[in-house]
């Protein structure tokens, strides 16, 4: 009887150690599978923080088409309502611009802020079509800066995921299983 325990529990414990074996091998494997994932994800994100660099100093060092800057006075600015209970409101605003002694006329939306009559703006205008014309408002600086700051963060994100993927096997096998579950699901 001793025996035969023996062999029964002989072969328990080796069933399991197959059993932990092949656990361990699948983990293994998952982990770097995740690591290696970690690194494409770090050089995707990298690929887009280059691009993204590039486009807003694009935005900030360059005019656009709209490359001078003239004022404008104010002719004419009136306000509309956009709902019911007057908490949105679309103002227009007629303006009037001198370009190499030339009069021109302007005539666009502006924020809900409605101009006074006779206020000067600062305008800018297309140099090769003085009558292409809008006023300024700092959006290409401000959409650079919005972009720099993302980029950043998904650069940093990507990084983030990379060093814990690298240092910590649980987080990588932990990526691979989310990028399965991703696509089985």
């Amino acid at each position: 009887m001793r025996i035969r325990l023996s062999r029964q529990v002989h072969r328990f414990f080796l069933g399991l150690y197959i059993k932990m074996s092949l656990a361990t091998s699948v983990y293994e494997s998952a982990a770097d599978a995740g690591a290696f994932i970690a690194f494409c994800y770090l050089v995707f994100a990298s690929i887009i923080f280059i691009a993204m660099i590039g486009a807003s100093l694009y935005l900030i060092f360059t005019k656009g088409k709209h490359s001078m800057e003239t004022e404008g006075t104010v002719i004419d600015s009136e306000c509309k309502s956009t709902n019911k209970d007057n908490t949105s409101r679309v103002c227009n605003v007629e303006m009037k611009y001198n370009v190499d002694e030339e009069e021109y006329f302007y005539r666009g939306g502006t924020s809900d802020t409605k101009e006074k009559k006779g206020a000067s703006l600062t305008m800018v205008y297309d140099p090769d079509d003085p009558q292409n014309t809008r006023i300024k408002s700092g959006i290409r600086r401000k959409s650079a800066y919005i972009m720099i700051i993302i980029a950043i963060l998904v650069l940093f994100v990507a990084w983030l995921n990379y060093y814990t993927a690298t240092k910590y096997r649980a987080v990588a096998a932990a990526n691979t299983v989310g990028m399965v579950a991703d696509y089985a699901f």
